[in-house]
């Protein structure tokens, strides 16, 4: 039995008490390819990044993590079973906020929303150096 205040064991539980993975209750379950074992738990929104247009990023996963407004980028393996890399993305280039959506559009740009109602659309631009992003937020200004 967990030990969930007023039997609520969502965001409230007990991380102690409340493992990824219950192993125990669901022995099918597989584990979790990445843990983010941080004192600012919540991680939330998700999406990979599909297209060439996306560069050294194409097929990484981004995840926003909610407490401590971070977005990091997760690059796994070619199998997809082990997470190989770990990148905290830069405040300069995406805020520090809380994500509640990352979405790829039809054209593979991706759409991030945060908590204060702000959507971004962020376009890749690829050079022989590096990936970088721009940002338009709904109002259509560019950063």
């Amino acid at each position: 039995s967990l030990n969930c205040p007023s039997n609520y064991c969502g965001y409230a539980g007990v991380p102690t008490t409340m493992p990824m993975t219950d192993t125990q209750r669901f022995p099918a379950a597989l584990p979790p390819l990445y843990v983010y074992n941080n004192d600012r738990r919540g991680m939330c929104p998700n999406e990979f990044l599909i297209g060439a247009q996306w560069g050294a990023w194409n097929g990484s996963m981004l995840v926003g993590i909610l407490g401590g407004k971070e977005l990091i980028r997760l690059q796994l393996n070619e199998a997809g079973n082990f997470v190989e890399n770990r990148q905290k993305l830069k405040d300069d280039v995406f805020p520090a906020v809380r994500y509640r959506g990352l979405t790829l559009g039809p054209q593979g740009d991706l759409f991030m929303v945060a908590d204060h109602g702000v959507i971004w659309r962020v376009s890749p631009v690829t050079t022989t150096a590096m990936t970088t992003a721009t940002t338009t937020t709904a109002a259509g200004a560019t950063t």
